[in-house]
């Protein structure tokens, strides 16, 4: 009986240093996101230790047997695909969350000062970013599905190195870790889909949602309660059981939250009508939150925080990829991209990016010129809002095959990753797996986490949502630092780094 209650003081205890630790990582995104960039500075050690690899034995060093690797320009093809998938989203992300938002957030990020900010940073922190980074996570998956015959989750790298009664900590941390970035992941690509898709309604209509914030708000809170009476679980439980997957679910939601949205549109424009001097009133402090330090520093945060949320997906993608190739190509293949890119902006800069935008404007207003509008800006208008569809609905296309056939809630724990469902599951020991369950385990949570990043922009703009991306970030790096020191010490114990190749599996 002692014990019993022994070890449930433990887990409050746990639970609540957890909760504190979330807190301060939550306020530091939100009032010192400089000091999480410094957190970020080694970064750049990602892509220099894939580097290393490349030029030791260890390179040699095959993931798995080399008979099953895919034919070399297949696999350049996937390594290709799967970059512009994540550029594709990129775009529309920033379209969605940086073209729009309250009056204190627009306006505030051109491409110049972007440009300027990414180059700054990349100099002196973050090095080879993101590849590097990716490619890290990826070859330690890779490593341990592999060559080590583990299942392919992070927190493995551990096995032998920790503490017994360490393990379920550093599990939970991990699993909390590599589910949550992978949510947010997910999260940002539908938001943006939904975002997109109200603009170019909002643009034809000429209304707007973000007119008075707090009316949006309040429509749009209404859609919590109806996702927990009856008819709304019965609504979650078709779309995540039998048939239904992931792709299913998120786009039924991203139906309902655009109707919501443009209600929302509409219940401004009565406000306005019915209150016009509550409108005229500003918030003169709404900016004091954000701009307590220099603009550069909340997009540096920004821009890292996105690119480290899709560090678990990224990674078990390129694991899955490059089964039997070796740790040489494996680095090579994947900095093939980043070094091209490099390579172009020497020599022409980011004037072709702007001619490409130039033309694609162009391509945009051509086919309209051929229909009458009364006014320039109403041709510009129509332009506008057949882009934000087209660009919506590619990046749903792109979306739906990326997660279309996953239907449990391993996805969010392995990614592309496949696991053997024979292992035995648990939530404690490091050398079993988790618990696999169906994705209605995880529906109120997911549409949650739609619903709150939609208010978080509604009412802060991309401010806000650089302090939901730095928090989760912050988590992925820590988790990634541990994993690099295991890793390095790894390629001693089995001796990779002087080319031996017979390494015992776990």
């Amino acid at each position: 009986m002692p014990l019993f209650f022994a070890m449930k003081h433990k887990r409050y205890i746990n639970a609540f240093l957890a909760v504190c630790g979330f807190a301060i990582v939550g306020w530091l995104s939100l009032m010192r996101p400089d000091w999480l960039l410094s957190y970020g500075v080694f970064t750049f050690i990602a892509g220099h230790f894939l580097i290393l690899i490349c030029l030791t034995p260890a390179g040699n060093l095959t993931l798995g047997d080399e008979r099953e690797k895919i034919p070399l320009l297949k696999w350049l093809w996937q390594l290709f695909k799967g970059q512009m998938a994540l550029l594709l989203f990129s775009i529309a992300a920033v379209i969605a969350f940086l073209g729009a938002g309250p009056s204190f957030a627009e306006g505030s990020i051109t491409l110049n000062f972007a440009e300027n900010v990414i180059k700054d940073y990349s100099k002196w922190q973050w090095g080879i970013f993101p590849w590097g980074v990716y490619g890290i996570w990826g070859a330690i998956i890779a490593y341990v599905s592999y060559v080590k015959k583990g299942e392919p989750y992070l927190y493995q790298i551990a096995r032998e190195y920790s503490s017994r009664r360490f393990e379920p900590s550093l599990k939970t941390f991990v699993e909390g870790t590599n589910s949550g970035s992978t949510i947010l992941a997910l999260t940002m690509v539908v938001s943006a889909i939904i975002l997109l898709l109200s603009y170019s309604i909002e643009v034809i209509f000429h209304i707007h949602h973000f007119a008075v914030p707090i009316v949006t708000y309040t429509v749009m809170s209404l859609v919590i309660p109806l996702i927990s009476i009856r008819i709304g679980r019965k609504l979650v439980f078709r779309l995540t059981t039998k048939n239904g997957s992931l792709i299913k679910f998120y786009s039924v939601m991203i139906f309902i939250m655009v109707v919501i949205i443009i209600i929302s549109c509409f219940a401004n424009l009565l406000f306005i009508k019915k209150f016009p001097d509550l409108y005229k009133l500003q918030c003169q402090q709404c900016t004091n939150y954000f701009y307590n330090l220099p603009i550069d520093v909340r997009f540096g945060t920004l821009y890292w925080g996105w690119w480290l949320i899709w560090t678990p997906l990224a990674g078990s993608y390129l694991a899955v990829i490059s089964k039997g190739r070796s740790l040489r190509e494996f680095v090579i293949g994947l900095l093939i991209v980043p070094f091209a890119m490099f390579c172009f902006a020497i020599l022409w800069g980011h004037e072709p990016i702007m001619w490409l935008i130039r033309v694609a404007e162009n391509l945009f207003l051509y086919p309209l010129t051929f229909i009458h509008f009364e006014t320039p800006e109403a041709l510009f208008n129509a332009s506008k809002a057949l882009f934000l569809i087209l660009l919506a609905i590619i990046t749903w296309v792109i979306f739906g095959k990326m997660i279309g056939h996953f239907k449990t809630t391993a996805f969010f724990y392995t990614g592309f990753m496949p696991i053997n469902e024979e292992v035995k599951q648990n939530r404690l020991w490091l050398k079993d797996g988790i618990r696999m369950q169906g994705i209605s385990m995880l529906a109120k949570k997911l549409w949650f986490s739609v619903i709150g990043t939609l208010f978080l922009h509604t009412l802060a703009g991309w401010y806000g949502i650089q302090v939901q991306v730095g928090a989760l970030a912050i988590l992925v790096l820590a988790a990634l630092y541990a994993a690099i020191d295991l890793f390095f010490v790894r390629f001693f114990t089995d001796k990779v780094w002087i080319g031996n190749r017979n390494i015992p599996p776990y």
